[in-house]
């Protein structure tokens, strides 16, 4: 039986496929954790997450240009919203 099994586990190359299946569930994992980090929501942007991490607008914003000419940057920085 140990003689079959270890001939079964060899042509499948059984700790391979495990180890490859781990690392593709680790790699999706990350993926989908590091989704948040690939988009930047502005300030009254409305989006929707899916169940597979992916994100999508809903409603967005319209941004208003930020007048710097002539100012300070203390002005500026008073204009700015994060």
């Amino acid at each position: 039986m140990d003689e079959w099994l270890n001939t079964v586990s060899a042509a499948i190359n059984h700790n391979t496929a495990r180890n490859t299946l781990a690392l593709k569930r680790n790699l999706e994992k990350f993926r989908n954790t590091s989704l948040p980090l690939d988009m930047n929501i502005s300030f009254g942007d409305v989006v929707a997450t899916y169940e597979d991490g992916s994100r999508a607008y809903g409603l967005k914003a319209e941004k208003q240009p930020i007048e710097i000419k002539g100012k300070t940057v203390e002005q500026i920085l008073d204009s700015v919203v994060t």
